[in-house]
């Protein structure tokens, strides 16, 4: 599951939630700007992070594959500015504009004779130096963080989770088609293709 491997790696879990914003947890999610996935990673961002892209197939589309680039790409930006929330903000906007950010934020205390202290994403959001979008995006996430731990307050306790995925990679033989392997599997090709 995305908790476990987000324990595995000794991260919050509750970033599970990055999956709920960006892509309604829909594998097959683009954005119009080429993010796809689970996570929505960028074409540079799952290059970098050693995932493939090409005519065989887009692996930020994979869930595994894509969570364990997202895994790596989060871990970094944390080590880079650390704090979640600069890390997430640096997720939605890049981390050049976050780390640009953070420069004019300083720069900016500076001229209005405060001490620089420790920066925030709310900071960089008061002084307008992040997009919008990158200003809503950690409030989203904690939203969605404060409503999944308390169902019942906010009333949604009568929602039943669908079950986990039972999953289990499969090597097959080259160009074995993928009606084959969901008549084998007892799924259509439909779902075989939406997993």
């Amino acid at each position: 599951s995305l908790e476990a491997a987000l324990r595995e790696a000794h991260l919050p879990v509750d970033l599970v939630w990055v999956v709920g914003v960006e892509s309604s947890f829909e594998p097959q999610a683009t954005s119009p700007a080429q993010a796809a996935g689970l996570w929505q990673l960028m074409p540079q961002t799952a290059a970098e992070q050693g995932l493939a892209i090409n005519s065989w197939g887009d692996e930020r589309r994979g869930i595994d594959t894509s969570t364990r680039a997202a895994i790596r790409y989060l871990s970094d930006l944390y080590a880079n500015v650390g704090s979640w929330d600069l890390a997430l903000s640096a997720y939605n906007a890049g981390p050049g504009r976050i780390d640009s950010a953070i420069r004019k934020l300083r720069q900016l205390q500076v001229e209005r004779g405060e001490t620089p202290g420790r920066v925030t994403a709310a900071d960089l959001a008061r002084d307008g130096l992040i997009p919008r979008e990158t200003a809503d995006y950690v409030p989203k996430i904690t939203a969605f963080t404060l409503a999944a731990a308390n169902l019942r307050r906010f009333r949604f306790h009568h929602l039943q989770p669908e079950p986990p995925l039972q999953r289990s990679p499969l090597v097959v033989p080259p160009e074995t088609p993928l009606a084959t392997v969901a008549r084998a599997a007892g799924i259509s090709i439909e779902v075989l293709r939406l997993h």
